[in-house]
């Protein structure tokens, strides 16, 4: 028998992708400036130029975070030179780094003429993948695309002025590696998507659970930062789709890729990957050898499968390089060497920060007695020890962090109004017994998954909750953001809030705009007019979220399931919820970043920079 032959459309799973990823580029690129937000953020910065010119990677060479005698900043003072951080993220941004040298002093030119043809690109991918939408109104899509490309490019072009690149202090690297967390966030963005399209099967839920995460996240803000956080999030996102797809068609190789991914996770983030590796680990065992006892596996086929954990091992192959080029060690991360340095438990010698900056105090450790102890030194740190008082830390970083940051449920109020439905659903038989067959698997990894994020800074809980350097929100936990968010999906989809996805993406994009328009000008209004009371921001969003969870939990008890008042909530409520959250990281963008970045550029669109010059910076500090 011949083959199908594939529709000329090609699999609309492809285009929405392609166009998703296109789509976040294009915000991101929009709202962003390449600069540095935080002063660890000097770290990934001199890593990346010292492996453009060749150098070691193990202490700071002095372009950033040192005074003009080359003396080491305070940071730098405090870290004792070392350059404690992965390289995982300067050696994704070399692209990017080799692309800027390449442009040279029209390197922002081409990230402006990148951006204007992406709504071409766009149009391109809708003309290809969804040729029922390729005309409106009889006017192809792909020529409102280039008008509108063509349009944007020449408005820029006219603001246009080039960052500098010649200067010996040029931030070159800062762009480049900003631009790098920018393809983060689409591709996590993607990632989120594919997560979504497997829970849920329906296409427009996953588009909606895409969005939902994006926007109750502080994804927005990080993407644009040279942070490793959206580089965490990508491939804890990739984690996730790998062992969801296992528990849905229990094939070895998805196993395999989760485990290889969770590797690559403790490349990037040490702490993160190995909490990843014990808890989803041990849940993957535990369902396995559940299997085998209720006779759907045999012990053969079952131990084949837990074999699949081994491959973490294979995708972690390069933490084990970074740790023993910079630490000597293989299984010492250069954070805990840099620790060890200042407490005095090793003597190793840091030479100044000088353009020759020196590697000989390094010295590759083979005694496997000191292998070892390291070992166990690096467990207990990130997996044995607990902070005080945990309890009250907790409670805090979930609701109102001491250090005056935004709290982790007002970022994921889906999670908390599905947290506090939960109850009332599962009192409900039908709801009951859905959550505890057809989606068990699904939720007990998304929950492991969440688990593992808070057990991975149960070691530095309180300054987690309480230290000043953890802001605009707590972070470290943005890979939970994702997980909560999308296990509150799944309890509201036994509501009728989620009823009509289609409907809901609609009202989330088209009236988006205009909604975060109207709760950015109530809350600037609200704030003192002297200047931006960042503090009183965060307090009024903190009291705003909870109030719009309870009131939709108490709509969607009280009211009947049919009805105009009920189509009303489940086509308004959500996306209402999810756009207070987005204008929320909106506001922290043009009030907070600009004015707190340095070390770096401008916006990268022209446009954006005389917007805001002229415009938001009057009505915001006026």
């Amino acid at each position: 028998m011949t083959p199908a032959p594939l529709s000329r459309a090609g699999d609309p799973e492809t285009g929405i992708c392609v166009a998703l990823f296109l789509t976040a580029l294009f915000v991101i690129i929009a709202v962003s400036s390449p600069a540095l937000l935080m002063n660890d953020e000097w770290t990934t910065v001199n890593q990346v130029h010292q492996i453009d010119i060749g150098h070691q990677v193990a202490t700071n060479e002095g372009k950033y975070g040192t005074f003009a005698n080359g003396t080491p900043a305070p940071y730098f003072a405090h870290f004792n030179n070392i350059l404690r951080y992965s390289v995982a993220l300067p050696l994704a941004s070399m692209p990017a780094m080799k692309a800027v040298d390449l442009f040279g002093s029209q390197f922002r030119l081409a990230v402006v003429l990148l951006w204007a043809l992406l709504p071409f690109f766009i149009a391109l991918v809708i003309s290809r993948w969804f040729p029922e939408y390729a005309e409106v109104r009889k006017i192809r899509i792909t020529l409102m695309g280039a008008g509108i490309s063509l349009l944007l490019f020449a408005a820029n072009l006219l603001l246009y002025t080039p960052f500098v690149y010649a200067a010996s202090d040029a931030p070159v690297e800062v762009a480049a590696v900003v631009f790098t967390t920018h393809l983060f966030f689409a591709l996590t963005v993607v990632m989120i998507y594919l997560i979504a399209r497997r829970i849920f099967t329906d296409r427009w839920m996953a588009v909606f659970a895409a969005l939902a995460c994006t926007a109750c996240s502080t994804y927005l803000l990080w993407g644009g930062t040279a942070k490793d956080h959206m580089a965490t999030v990508a491939v804890f996102a990739f984690v996730l789709w790998f062992l969801v797809r296992y528990f849905q068609s229990r094939r070895y190789r998805d196993a395999a890729c989760g485990f290889f991914s969770i590797g690559i996770l403790t490349w990037i983030r040490p702490e993160v990957g190995l909490s990843a590796f014990v808890c989803l680990g041990l849940l993957f065992i535990m369902t396995t050898l559940l299997s085998v006892r209720k006779k759907e596996d045999t012990l053969r086929s079952g131990m084949k499968s837990i074999s699949a954990i081994l491959f973490t091992a294979v995708g972690a192959i390069p933490f084990f390089v970074n740790n023993l080029l910079i630490s000597g060690n293989p299984l010492v991360p250069p954070l805990l060497l840099e620790r060890k340095i200042r407490y005095g438990s090793t003597s190793v010698i840091i030479a100044p920060a000088s353009p020759v900056a020196s590697t000989g105090s390094h010295v590759v450790t083979t005694n496997p007695l000191i292998v070892s102890s390291d070992f166990a030194a690096t467990l207990k740190t990130y997996l044995f020890s607990v902070s005080p008082n945990p309890p009250a830390d907790l409670f805090g970083i979930l609701f109102s962090p001491q250090n005056g940051s935004i709290g982790f449920f007002i970022i994921v109020p889906v999670a908390l109004l599905g947290l506090v439905l939960l109850p009332f659903i599962l009192r409900r038989k039908e709801g009951a017994e859905c959550m505890v067959t057809k989606d068990r698997d699904i939720v007990a990894l998304l929950l492991v998954a969440a688990f593992s994020v808070f057990v991975a800074y149960l070691y530095n809980l309180h300054n987690v909750n309480a230290g000043s350097g953890i802001w605009p929100d707590i972070r470290y936990l943005s890979p939970a953001y994702l997980t909560v968010t999308l296990l509150g999906l799944v309890v509201l989809r036994k509501t009728a809030l989620l009823a009509d996805p289609r409907r809901l993406v609609m009202n989330t994009c088209f009236m988006g705009i205009l909604l975060a328009a109207v709760l950015g000008i109530v809350t600037l209004v609200l704030l003192p007019s002297a200047e931006v009371n960042v503090p009183g921001m965060y307090r009024f969003f903190g009291i705003l979220v909870p109030v719009e969870v309870l009131v939709i939990a108490a709509l969607t008890l009280i009211l009947p399931e049919k009805g105009s008042m009920a189509n009303l909530l489940s086509e308004y409520a959500l996306p209402i919820m999810l756009l207070t959250v987005l204008t929320l990281q909106i506001l922290i963008l043009i009030v907070v970043f600009p004015v707190g970045k340095f070390n770096g550029y401008t916006f990268w669109l022209p446009g954006a920079d005389i917007t805001y010059t002229n415009i938001l910076r009057i009505v915001v500090l006026r």
